[in-house]
C-alpha cells in the first residue's frame, strides 16, 4: 500500500506543474488582501486545505466505488469498463460533432462552480479562502481523474482518503507559491 502512496505523493508533486496553467490563474487571483504576510500564507494555507479536503472526499467515494467492485468480483469488467469509456471520450466529440452540445452541458456544471467563487472572491478571510479551495476541487480536472483512478484502486474508504490526501499534500507546494509569489511580484 505504501508504494501506492508514493505514488499519489508524485502524482501530486509533479502534476502540481499542471496546476500552474489550470489553477494558476484562480490561486494568483485569490482574495488574500493586504493585511500583511501572514494572513496571506495562512490564507493560502486555508485555501489549500480546502482543496486538499474536498480530495479526501472524493478519495473516500472512489475508495469505496474501487472495494464494492472488488467485493462483486468485477475488477476486470471495470477495467475493462473504463477502457472503453475513455476511448469514447476521445471519439465522442467527433462523432456527434454539431450535434449534441458537450461544451454547454460540461461548462454548465463548470459555470454553476465559477459562480460560487466569484461570490467567495471579493471577501478576504480565512473562511472564504476555505471555501474557495472546497469547491476549487470540484472543478473538472484531468490531473484529479487520475488520481481518482489510484483512489478506485485502493479498494477500501480509508485508504482512498489518505491516496487522496496525499495526492493533495503534493500539489501544495505550488499550489501555495503561487499566490504568495503571484502577490509578491504584482
Amino acid at each position: 500500500m505504501y508504494d501506492l502512496y508514493i505514488v499519489a505523493l508524485i502524482t501530486g508533486l509533479v502534476g502540481s506543474l499542471h496546476c500552474i496553467g489550470m489553477c494558476g490563474p484562480i490561486a494568483i487571483a485569490l482574495p488574500l488582501g493586504n493585511k500583511g504576510w501572514l494572513h496571506r500564507v495562512f490564507g493560502g494555507i486555508s485555501y489549500n486545505v480546502g482543496r486538499t479536503l474536498t480530495y479526501g472526499v472524493l478519495g473516500a467515494l472512489f475508495g469505496l466505488l474501487g472495494q464494492g467492485i472488488e467485493m462483486a468480483g468485477l475488477q476486470q469488467w471495470a477495467s475493462i469498463g473504463i477502457g472503453v469509456i475513455m476511448i469514447l471520450s476521445v471519439l465522442f466529440p467527433v462523432l456527434f460533432r454539431g450535434k449534441i452540445k458537450f461544451e454547454q452541458f460540461f461548462f454548465g456544471y463548470a459555470g454553476k462552480l465559477i459562480g460560487k467563487f466569484r461570490k467567495l472572491f471579493t471577501i478576504s478571510s480565512i473562511p472564504s479562502l476555505f471555501l474557495i479551495g472546497l469547491l476549487n476541487g470540484l472543478l473538472p480536472c484531468g490531473l484529479v481523474y487520475v488520481a481518482i483512478a489510484g483512489a478506485i484502486n485502493t479498494n477500501d474508504i480509508v485508504y482512498g482518503i489518505v491516496y487522496m490526501v496525499i495526492f493533495g499534500l503534493g500539489t501544495i507546494p505550488v499550489m501555495l507559491a503561487i499566490p504568495l509569489l503571484g502577490n509578491l511580484i504584482g
